[in-house]
Order: C-alpha cells, then structure tokens, then sequence
C-alpha cells in the first residue's frame, strides 16, 4: 500500500492531467516517433486512471481513493514487472553537473511525465534525485554528446514517484504533470 506522502504526490499529478488534459503523442512532436509498446501501454495506464482518482477524489471517501490508487500501482507493477523499463524514447531535458564532476539528467516521455536519474529504495521510501553518474561512466559520455530536445534511448528502473505538477511557465502551461526517480542503466542518442 502506497504511503499517505507518496498518495499526495499522485494526487498532485493527477490534479495536474486533469487541468491540463492529457498530452498526446502527436501534439508535441512525437508523432514521427515508434515507441515501444510498454511505453505507450505506461502512458495509457497513468492517464486512464485520472477519471477513476477523480471519482474516487470527489467522492471524498478515503477508502475509494485508496482503492483508486492501489489500482494504479498494480496496473504499473503488472505492466513493468521490477518497475523494469527497456529501450524507451525519450526526450533530453537537462544534465546538471554537480562541483564533484557528476551528473544527473532528466528526461521527459509523450505523456508529459518526466524520469529524473536518482537513488534510493521504493520499500524504504528513500527515493531522490541525484548526481552520481560519474565522468568514468559510459553513460556520463553517451550524455555528453546530447542536447535539449534530443530524442534518447533509455533503459532502467523506476524507483518511486517524485512529485506533482512541475510550475507553469510564461505560456501558462505545466511543463510536466508528474516525474519518476529511475536508476537509468543506460541512455543514447536515439
């Protein structure tokens, strides 16, 4: 069962699709793009179970929102057995350099959600965002090589969901509705 912090996190995401709509593949760009089927199948899922949540939201009964919710998380857990995910499609947001020389990257998907490279454990509620993609890496120099708006190639783990909604910018859109923190094992230029 999903903690009451992680829940409010969900809820802040779904809050987010549901002002903003669900975004489709076509309307930013990723039209000309083949996706793997989980992709899309994780996208369908995350967005399908908006209406549900909002059912479950208005009701204002916790025991059909926790319902709700523990629906999403089977869903994700059947379609990515190990929160496994391999040779997604994504697009390159930022890398960011800490003083050490490590990087962290982020990445967004066609449904508006973003994975943010990280650590730390679901089972222990311990999941940030992190810098520890060293220079020696393989995957600090695939990075290196990239640019904003690059499409990539990913493969990794989905460690726990971070937040929400992400601030809106001068054109009064949300940038994201929602970001995972992965253990990306590897990335390329797609």
């Amino acid at each position: 069962m999903l903690t009451t912090n992680i829940r409010m996190k969900i809820f802040g995401s779904v809050l987010a699709l549901t002002i903003a709509g669900p975004v489709q593949a076509g309307e930013n760009g990723w039209q000309d793009i083949d996706l793997p089927l989980t992709q899309k199948q994780f996208c369908r899922v995350y967005e399908s179970n908006v209406e549900a949540l909002n059912i479950a939201i208005n009701s204002r009964n916790d025991i059909k929102m926790n319902v709700a919710l523990d629906n999403i998380e089977q869903d994700l857990i059947s379609l990515l057995p190990g929160y496994q995910y391999e040779n997604w499609v994504g697009k390159m947001r930022t890398v960011s350099q800490g003083p050490n020389g490590n990087v962290g990257v982020e990445v967004s998907i066609q449904c508006n959600l973003s994975l943010a490279s990280g650590n730390g454990s679901k089972e222990a509620n311990n999941a940030i965002r992190s810098m520890d993609i060293t220079p020696e890496s393989r995957l600090y120099r695939e990075l290196s090589k990239l640019d904003y708006d690059d499409y990539v190639l990913m493969s990794g783990h989905l460690i726990d969901f971070e937040n929400g909604p992400t601030a809106a910018g001068d054109d009064d859109k949300f940038r994201n509705s929602g970001s995972f923190i992965v253990n990306m094992t590897k990335l390329s230029k797609y």
